[in-house]
């Protein structure tokens, strides 16, 4: 007999971590101030409240003419929900100020008397080309016992492999392992998911990079650039952004080691923001979340949930530190304080008889009847730091469950859950009386040459007119497709003899038909996405540095660039069969559907199959939207259920002039693929051959505007960038 016992605190619902997400503290700033891009816990040393520092780097300043120069604003750490005048704005003021400055796009603070007489606090108005300091963290990476800093570069072009993936975008430098060294967590919020199942945009990723003695910063730079293999945790959701913010935690749940907030603002069913826990563990970051808050189970409207992060500061004063979450485009703040984590220190079950006589029935039912019994002696005692003195409890005791689909034990309450009042460091126990139903139907299986027996008791004893149900499951894992039907004869027997004229049903045939069937299908991805092209730019001074075109340039002094565009398909079969000869035919247009751009002959690569890929001139019928195109047919002999192919097209473009250019501001670039299964390795005949079709990629030619939003273009650019491979090989964008 098999007894588990499962612990429900019954003062609050913490969702399987101790941060409280029911009573958080929702703060909402100047509509369209971005309040929520930036955010720092903030405690005063003279024994002061703990409060939220929160950036609005979008802020006007009536001051200024009502212009937007940005802002910072204070909020206490222990107001009601959504109190909207309880943040105060900080009189900052910059001798330099300016239109479009951002202030408090980023902030840090730190501790002080007075935030604003003593305190420091430090806010950014980002901008420089290649974002270098985007993002800083401190700590002791090599471990010379002295702080380094770790700065981030996310447009930086000195680390290959992860470029245009936003690498560096976050940073956070925490011990998640517990060995005492400082490590160190890099997020690419831009990676994309280029193989397996789908194929998915933006997912976003964070690398973990655990220090250790022989290994200098962390063994961050292998060689040449490279970077050393890590263990990194990858996102859920396409176009989530996973990693946008990341922040260290402390030791939240009490078990001795630091956890991590990740944010993802665009996750989520209906992509409005995501923020994940991960737990730190002997081996560093565990790649499960302990806990998943969605926006929309925070407040309603509120996007871009995730965008910013604090943490590791204990706001409400119960010896757990607490987390704060910015939403900039809902303009809003969230913080979640954490709870206290109570320890089981002791819980024991002790079962009397050791053994039970299923035919001795000692023990009183509540309809009247017997039943076979023992007792489970229960006893259990908490503790944990900054607990209650008191603590009311919820067991649940599960019988049985966990390991057999029949349940043999019931508890004499006739209920699981069982309530328990307890004492802070002292045990408590309880007797529960656990009766035994009757004996449920138990199987074995005995193998014979290609088949078997399977022996099933259905009672002992069988009640008269008693009805058993028995449910069966077979793998047609090792059929193969020889039979278009499988028999089963299905005999029962007692070992009480049965009268010779009644055995006539005691034997029945059950036939299964046996089908060959498979869905094939073929999905995409294109690299880059959107191509941009700033066509004031067309050539370059003496100096190297681009000039404007003027109407003395002509097209024959411009140097042609070159880029390169990629398309990926992979073609999956999902089975349940297996699939013979099959065949991927690619439709690629040697000019934009405009014809304003002219596409080389392409290259193509077979992955994870063998078979091969041949590229031909296609007739002007076979074009569709191209007035020329090539053909490119790849043949793999059999895919079996579950498996999959990749082809990659890779083609170069010429960037266009200024004066070919006219007033296009878009052009197209669409491939065709078409996938068909010749045969299927059975006897059987299929229902029907498997095919898919789909159409890939667009290539977008647009005037970038110097004034966009500094966020928006700084979203666009990497979009538009390089995307990590299957194998680690990367793609340049222009």
């Amino acid at each position: 007999m098999w007894v588990w016992l499962i612990f429900l605190s019954a003062t609050v619902d913490v969702e399987g971590f101790n941060l409280d997400v029911e009573s958080r503290l929702l703060y909402r700033g100047p509509t369209g101030s971005g309040f929520g891009a930036s955010l720092d816990f903030h405690r005063e040393t003279n024994g002061g409240g703990a409060g939220l520092v929160v950036g609005a780097p979008f802020a006007l300043d009536a001051a200024a003419g009502s212009v937007s120069t940005g802002a910072v604003f204070r909020c206490p750490g222990q107001d009601g929900l959504g109190a909207n005048s309880t943040c105060h704005r900080l009189p900052l003021e910059l001798a330099d100020a300016k239109p479009d400055q951002m202030m408090g796009a980023t902030v840090r603070t730190s501790p002080s008397e007075d935030l604003i007489v003593n305190g420091d606090i430090v806010f950014g108005a980002p901008g420089s080309y290649l974002w270098e300091g985007m993002s800083v963290a401190a700590g002791d990476l090599s471990g010379s016992g002295e702080e380094d800093y770790a700065i981030g570069g996310p447009r930086a072009k000195r680390i290959m492999g992860l470029l245009a993936s936003g690498f560096g975008s976050s940073l956070c430098v925490t011990d998640v392992n517990g060995d005492g060294r400082q490590d160190l967590l890099i997020s690419a919020p831009y990676y994309s998911v280029l193989s397996g199942p789908t194929m998915q945009g933006d997912v976003g990723r964070v690398y973990v990079f655990l220090c250790r003695p022989e290994l200098r910063y962390c063994g961050l730079v292998a060689a040449k650039g490279s970077i050393r293999d890590t263990t990194p945790i990858t996102g859920r959701s396409a176009g989530g952004r996973f990693g946008t913010a990341m922040v260290a935690l402390g030791d939240m749940d009490s078990d001795g080691f630091n956890d991590v907030a990740v944010g993802a603002p665009y996750a989520g069913k209906t992509g409005e923001g995501v923020v994940y826990i991960f737990r730190g563990s002997p081996e560093g970051l565990r790649e499960e979340p302990s806990l998943t808050i969605e926006a929309s189970s925070v407040g309603p409207g509120l996007k871009s949930f995730g965008y910013s992060l604090s943490g590791g500061v204990d706001v409400d004063g119960n010896l757990y530190p607490d987390l704060a979450v910015g939403a900039f485009e809902s303009d809003a703040a969230t913080v979640f304080r954490s709870v206290p984590v109570i320890d089981i220190v002791t819980a024991v079950l002790s079962v009397r008889p050791r053994v039970v006589d299923t035919e001795t029935r000692r023990c009183s039912t509540a309809d009247g009847g017997r039943a076979a019994c023992f007792s489970v002696m229960l006893c259990v005692e908490y503790g944990g730091h900054g607990v209650p003195d008191t603590q009311d409890f919820l067991v649940e005791v599960v019988l049985d469950g966990l390991l057999l689909p029949l349940q043999r034990a019931v508890l004499k309450q006739d209920k699981s859950q069982l309530a328990m009042s307890l004492l802070k460091r002292q045990t408590s126990c309880m007797m529960l009386e656990v009766h035994l139903k009757n004996t449920p139907a138990m199987c074995s299986y005995t193998p014979a040459g290609s088949g078997g027996t399977i022996h099933c008791g259905v009672g002992n004893p069988l009640k008269a007119d008693a009805t058993v149900v028995l449910q069966l499951r077979f793998l047609a894992a090792n059929l193969n497709g020889s039979r278009s039907f499988l028999d089963f004869p299905i005999f029962a027997n007692s070992s009480t003899p049965d009268d010779v004229s009644t055995t006539g049903d005691n034997q029945v045939v059950f036939s299964a038909q046996v089908v060959v069937e498979a869905e094939v299908t073929v999905k995409g991805a294109s690299l880059p996405r959107h191509m941009w092209l700033d066509s004031t730019f067309a050539r370059e001074d003496e100096n190297g540095k681009d000039r404007p075109k003027d109407k003395t340039d002509s097209d024959a002094d411009t140097e042609a660039v070159m880029s390169q565009i990629k398309h990926v398909y992979e073609v999956r079969n999902h089975g349940p069969s297996d699939v013979g000869q099959t065949i991927a035919t690619v439709l690629w247009p040697a000019t934009t559907e405009g014809s304003s751009v002219t596409v080389t002959v392409p290259v193509v690569t077979l992955k994870n199959q063998q078979g091969y890929c041949l590229v031909d001139n296609a007739t002007t019928l076979m074009c569709e939207n191209a007035e020329d195109c090539y053909i490119i047919s790849c043949i793999v002999n059999g895919l079996g259920s579950g498996g999959s192919f990749v082809i990659e097209i890779t083609s170069e473009i010429e960037d266009v002039q200024f004066s070919s250019l006219g007033n296009t501001t878009e052009d197209l670039l669409v491939s065709t693929a078409r996938v068909v299964v010749m045969d299927m390795p059975y006897s059987i005949s299929p229902t029907a051959l498997p095919t898919a079709q789909t159409n890939l990629g667009f290539f977008d030619r647009k005037k970038v505007s110097k004034e966009d939003d500094v966020f928006d273009a700084h979203d666009r650019d990497v979009d538009s960038g390089i995307q990590e491979d299957e194998d680690g090989s990367t793609l340049k964008g222009p």
